[in-house]
């Protein structure tokens, strides 16, 4: 992967939108190190090279390597929950957004970024004494949250059984994500659209004639 350097930028403090774009381009810099080098491989001195600024600045952003990854691994989730929060919006339907919610998800966890990031966490940050386990594999808990509420909503309108809601959404991550989510991680190569979504038909049916109300 080719790195494009920043300009280096003017003495001084930066403004607040200066701030702003210095912080993106220190993750985005460090978001394409990672992928490349992976935890223990990835540079702080490239990734300030990239951002156009010194070692030093980031150090005073970030105390540690392990610091600035978790905050790498924090903007994807954060992404996943804008793309939740958005369906929640745009649909009224808790089991149409429950529905529409997961295949995004799906989307995400089979896409190059995130397998990228998912094989450091399994191979190299687990097994690191340097760096606690991100939420990356597993179900990140900001997303379990808007989850759970388009299950509650679903089992209110008699859309779903009435169960644990923490079962229901193990049930769906297991059944839905997880098998696209570790073939593609075992394979190396992101599932494409229509693979993904041939998958997601035939997995909801799955999991609606489990959680689906009781005849």
């Amino acid at each position: 992967m080719t790195l494009v350097v920043a300009p280096r930028r003017r003495a001084g403090r930066p403004s607040a939108d200066e701030a702003l774009d210095l912080e993106r381009a220190v993750l985005e810099a460090a978001l394409a190190e990672f992928r490349t080098h992976g935890f223990s491989g990835a540079s702080i001195d490239r990734i300030a090279k990239a951002a156009g600024i010194t070692r030093s600045a980031i150090y005073r952003r970030y105390t540690n390597r392990q610091a600035l990854f978790r905050r790498v691994i924090d903007l994807q989730i954060a992404s996943l929950e804008a793309q939740a929060g958005a369906l929640k919006r745009s649909a009224g339907d808790p089991l149409e957004t429950l529905r529409r919610t997961m295949a995004a998800y799906c989307r995400y966890v089979v896409s190059p970024v995130s397998l990228d990031l998912q094989r450091i966490v399994v191979w190299e940050a687990a097994a690191s004494d340097d760096i606690d386990r991100p939420r990356i594999p597993a179900l990140p808990t900001d997303l379990s949250d808007p989850l759970d509420d388009l299950i509650a909503q679903a089992q209110a309108s008699g859309q779903l059984r009435v169960a644990p809601v923490e079962l229901l959404r193990d049930v769906l991550v297991r059944l839905v994500a997880d098998g696209p989510r570790w073939q593609a991680l075992a394979s190396g190569e992101p599932w494409g659209e229509e693979r993904l979504a041939a998958d997601f038909d035939r997995m909801w049916p799955m999991f609606m004639a489990l959680a689906g109300p009781s005849r």
